[in-house]
């Protein structure tokens, strides 16, 4: 790390403002692509798995694209993790995440951390977790329930699954309702009228299991399926599938979402582009190509969206990420450990930025740390403020990321109304 810029370390609830960081090639927002030929639309971006709660029409106003000096970085050294997955934020302002065996509580409002480990969470995984009419809902991928938690209470319990096999990742909440996508081959929409259950199962068309879901400005939820892919339209108020699109090509993969005027783009997530289809005239245009595939990223992820620009998590992985549906385990091509920049692949320091006013491509970088490599990769909008979480992962001799563990981060940007 000799030679470079560093700002100073933040731990617990101290807080400091974070800055794009000098002196680091690749960092920092300097680097501004142009999409040449692409006419002025505005995108916002959304991601299959990310809860956004701005109405509509509040969601798309336009504002400046966020910098890093809009963020507070709250590093949490008491907490250990690699990579944790996606979290929620309940009414009181706490932000629940975890990877395994427990939640981890970011106060919003303090910037405080703590743990809660209900016997129920232990040797579990804690791949989506959802705040929902008080109660905190987790999605644990396979397994045969979820578990409720009652923050009043400190006590949790398990509400059964139906299906042969269930395999939830991701859900969404619409219409007063939580919907559970299971991508098993025996899956479906799964729905929860309220955390205590029981849990309704609207059966997926054979071949067509859904693997996450976004809510639309239209209140429809769109659900991505596969082994076929598609994109299906979902009536979270009739639960009934009202139409489907199939995708630009049958290898496409696609993960972040988001629609405007009557267009919506999707990023094909190991092709390096965004995709674009008009809804009103039910066809595929032409897609963007995006600056720095292969070269600084090899996988574009899902993230958030606030007024004219959408952002995107990175990772160096230069594969698909797909499933079996059979056994519910990711299929992994032959050498796909290693990512585009010849290490162990990884999320990345970074979100790339589409600002659809100014037509340009650019990064919102997570600020430096002295001991490690800021990854960050969950996020989660609510109104103006904005949730981003990761991990500093520890370096290895050459000064690179390695695969330890490290102190869980949340980098948070706080809006006007806050």
């Amino acid at each position: 790390m000799a030679g470079r810029f560093q700002l100073p370390v933040v731990r617990g609830r101290n807080t400091a403002s974070c800055a794009s960081v000098p002196g680091r090639p690749g960092r920092g927002l300097a680097r501004v692509f142009a999409v040449p030929g692409l006419v002025a639309l505005a995108v916002v971006s959304w991601l299959l798995v990310t809860p956004v709660r701005a109405a509509p029409g509040e969601a798309e106003r336009a504002t400046r694209v966020l910098r890093a000096e809009d963020f507070r970085l709250f590093r949490h050294g008491e907490i250990k993790t690699g990579r944790p997955f996606a979290f929620d934020v309940d009414e009181q302002g706490k932000l629940w995440q975890g990877n395994t065996g427990e939640f981890w509580v970011h106060d919003t409002r303090t910037g405080q951390a703590s743990r809660v480990a209900p016997p129920e969470l232990k040797g579990m995984t804690l791949s989506s977790v959802f705040c929902f009419q008080g109660k905190i809902v987790v999605a644990h991928q396979v397994a045969d329930h979820i578990t409720v938690y009652d923050p009043a209470t400190r006590k949790a319990a398990t509400v059964a699954l139906p299906g042969k096999k269930p395999n939830v990742w991701y859900g969404t909440k619409a219409a007063g309702k939580l919907l559970l996508f299971d991508r098993s081959d025996d899956g479906g929409v799964l729905v929860l009228d309220s955390p205590a259950g029981p849990v309704r199962k609207l059966a997926a068309v054979a071949g067509k299991f859904p693997a996450g879901g976004k809510m639309l400005p239209d209140g429809r939820v769109l659900v991505g399926t596969y082994p076929v892919r598609t994109y299906q339209f979902f009536d979270p108020v009739r639960e009934v599938f009202t139409g489907e699109i199939p995708y630009p090509t049958p290898d496409a993969g696609l993960t972040g979402v988001f629609v405007h005027e009557g267009l919506l783009y999707a990023a094909d997530s190991a092709a390096g582009r965004l995709v674009v289809y008009n809804l009103k005239e039910q066809r595929w245009l032409e897609p963007i190509a995006v600056p720095d595939y292969k070269k600084v990223f090899g996988f574009i992820g899902g993230g958030f969206q606030l007024g004219s620009a959408g952002y995107f998590c990175l990772s160096t992985y230069a594969h698909q990420s797909r499933l079996d549906p059979a056994t519910g385990k990711l299929i992994v091509p032959p050498n796909a450990d290693i990512g585009v920049d010849g290490r162990a692949h990884h999320f990345l320091d970074r979100f790339l930025v589409f600002d659809a006013a100014t037509r340009k491509f650019s990064y919102l970088v997570a600020p430096a740390q002295p001991d490690g490599y800021p990854l960050v990769c969950y996020s989660h909008v609510e109104g103006e403020n904005v949730f981003i979480t990761g991990y500093v992962v520890p370096l290895d001799a050459d000064g690179g990321p390695g695969k330890k563990a490290g102190d869980w981060i949340v980098w948070e940007r706080r809006g006007a109304g806050r």
